[in-house]
């Protein structure tokens, strides 16, 4: 073999190692967030089998039967206590029925926490549901804030962005937020993007059409726009 054969076969063999090692880092980059996003899930399911052993009215009942039914619950259908060995900055649990927001609902020590942070303390990108630091932990003020990422895979607060239709709208109008000191039920009355700035995000915001009553204020990111936010926002009934 020649000199020139041998440098030519050596550059294909680093070619060749080199699409290896890009194919390989190309293939962990698609597989780690999937495998995040399936542990992230994994943990809210087995937080929902160990918190609420009682199941959710089934979401074909008609709303005025599910609100009635939920109203009338003796006792909380979330077990706290276990809630609270897990993590103590519990403050409540969020459901819309008939989606896949079914969450327990945290406050840390600020807003940064909960974004790569789940529920039980594990670094994942999915985080937490959390309630913003501002807003009261016994859900007293005016407009309560809480935050949730748009995740890729259709969890947490992602299908929020299809409130933009109002037939899912009218499919799912309203928000259920268990508390331990009770539930408390919010008509969906608002659904819009906003800037990240924006005066919604203050525990004393009060929308004209509120009519006096405390709001709570749902918030999620808008794939591909950075600055701007999706909101739903609820009146308590």
């Amino acid at each position: 073999m020649t000199k020139s054969s041998r440098i030519v076969q050596g550059l294909l063999i680093f070619v060749v190692l080199a699409l290896l090692l890009l194919v390989i880092w190309s293939a962990q980059q698609v597989a780690t967030p999937l495998l995040e996003y399936r542990q992230a899930q994994g943990e809210y399911q087995v937080l929902r089998e160990v918190a609420r052993p009682q199941s959710l009215p089934p979401p074909d009942l008609p709303l005025d039967e599910v609100l009635e039914e939920i109203e009338e619950e003796s006792e909380s259908p979330i077990d706290w206590d276990a809630l609270r060995a897990i993590n103590p900055n519990i403050v409540g649990w969020i459901v819309i029925l008939g989606t896949h927001i079914d969450h327990p609902v945290v406050q840390g020590p600020d807003n940064a926490r909960y974004l790569s942070y789940t529920f039980s303390g594990e670094r994942n990108p999915s985080g937490a549901i959390f309630m913003d630091v501002g807003s009261a932990p016994d859900f007293s003020s005016p407009n309560t804030i809480i935050h949730g990422h748009n995740m890729q895979n259709g969890s947490m607060f992602a299908e929020l962005l299809q409130y933009r239709n109002l037939s899912f709208l009218e499919a799912h109008p309203v928000i259920i937020i268990y508390t331990p000191d009770g539930v408390l039920m919010y008509e969906i009355l608002s659904a819009r993007i906003i800037p990240a700035r924006n005066a919604v995000y203050s525990a004393d915001y009060e929308p004209e059409w509120a009519g006096g009553r405390q709001i709570a204020t749902l918030s999620t990111c808008v794939n591909g726009s950075p600055d701007q936010r999706m909101v739903v926002q609820g009146q308590l009934m």
